[in-house]
């Protein structure tokens, strides 16, 4: 009994940090928070905090993960194996900025701050992992691909979505997650139909 009533102060405590350093980093900015800062914010001591992170980087790190590894969980990164309707897409379109929706003002603070890039290297490293992963899975023929090198097929993928998530994040309010999955949708259809076009004219 007394080790479950241990273990469940040990967790409201983590997660009484964690919610501390949450609102200092939309108020203050990484840079600017103390540990003493966060501890004040949480209603524990230093040494309270020392038991559980060893620092405000270790803190943001472990911050980072659970954050990336909840998007991993949420959004398996296994649509667009052998897809080739954007209809099959849409509803990890719509899991996907439903997690960043959930999470907007941690990745909106995310990408207006380079300062730390521990973000952004694991969340392009997480990103890239999964276009690459499909680009596999899809198993591309060199007709299909008509002798474009994968990679960059890769980073297309990778840095376009980058580029809708940082559009999506800049707006106030943001499209829900069911817009922007429309939204992108309908430009599918619409390239999709330019190029039948293009090779109707051949």
């Amino acid at each position: 009994m007394m080790a479950n009533t241990t273990d469940r102060r040990v967790i409201r405590t983590k997660k009484n940090i964690k919610r501390a350093f949450s609102e200092l980093l939309k108020e203050k900015g990484f840079e600017a928070i103390t540990v003493q800062d966060i501890a004040d914010r949480a209603d524990i001591n230093r040494g309270t905090f020392y038991l559980h992170f060893l620092d405000k980087y270790d803190l943001f790190e472990r911050k980072v993960d659970d954050i990336l590894a909840e998007l991993i969980a949420s959004v398996p990164l296994d649509y667009a194996i052998n897809q080739t309707s954007f209809t099959c897409m849409e509803p990890r379109i719509i899991q996907s900025f439903s997690h960043f929706q959930k999470y907007r003002d941690f990745y909106k603070l995310m990408f207006e701050d380079a300062t730390n890039p521990y973000f952004h290297t694991r969340f392009i490293e997480l990103l890239k992992n999964h276009f690459e992963q499909s680009i596999e899975e899809m198993k591309l023929t060199s007709k299909t691909t008509n002798h474009i090198n994968k990679d960059l097929v890769v980073h297309y993928g990778l840095f376009s979505f980058m580029g809708i998530l940082k559009y999506w994040l800049d707006q106030d309010p943001p499209l829900s997650p069911e817009e922007i999955a429309k939204q992108l949708r309908s430009i599918y259809e619409f390239e999709s139909a330019r190029i039948i076009e293009e090779r109707a004219y051949k």
